[in-house]
């Protein structure tokens, strides 16, 4: 995720906003290709949707562990790094955290990150 993230949308705010965002971002990506759209479009287009509720899911862990930009990152690897993720395939990232942060805060982070986007429905 090194070039600027999209906008963040305000519609992942909760477990069952996220589902209902993910089941729409699913069912635009299905219709794009039931009508045809080229396949690497559509992974960019999915890559760059996905970037947006990563950091917005992103931001908000930060926030509710108090973690600056400087101690915690997060990384997209395979082909969500690559920019091209498929209709079917899973987002795969890394998390990177500062050796300085306590265990606790860690966990807490990972936590506050993980949860929204598993309760959610998270590829």
């Amino acid at each position: 995720m090194g070039a600027p993230l999209p906008q963040a949308d305000p519609r992942a705010s909760s477990p069952s906003a996220m589902k209902d965002l993910f089941r729409a971002l699913r069912g635009e990506l299905e219709a794009r290709v039931d009508a045809g759209d080229d396949g690497l479009a559509l992974g960019a287009h999915h890559a760059r949707r996905l970037d947006g509720i990563l950091s917005d899911v992103f931001a908000r862990a930060r926030v509710a562990t108090g973690l600056g930009p400087e101690l915690v990152a997060l990384a997209a690897v395979g082909s969500y790094g690559r920019g091209a993720v498929a209709l079917g395939s899973d987002a795969d990232v890394r998390v990177l955290v500062a050796q300085e942060v306590p265990r606790e805060t860690a966990a807490a982070f990972g936590e506050a990150l993980l949860y929204p986007l598993w309760d959610g429905g998270f590829p």
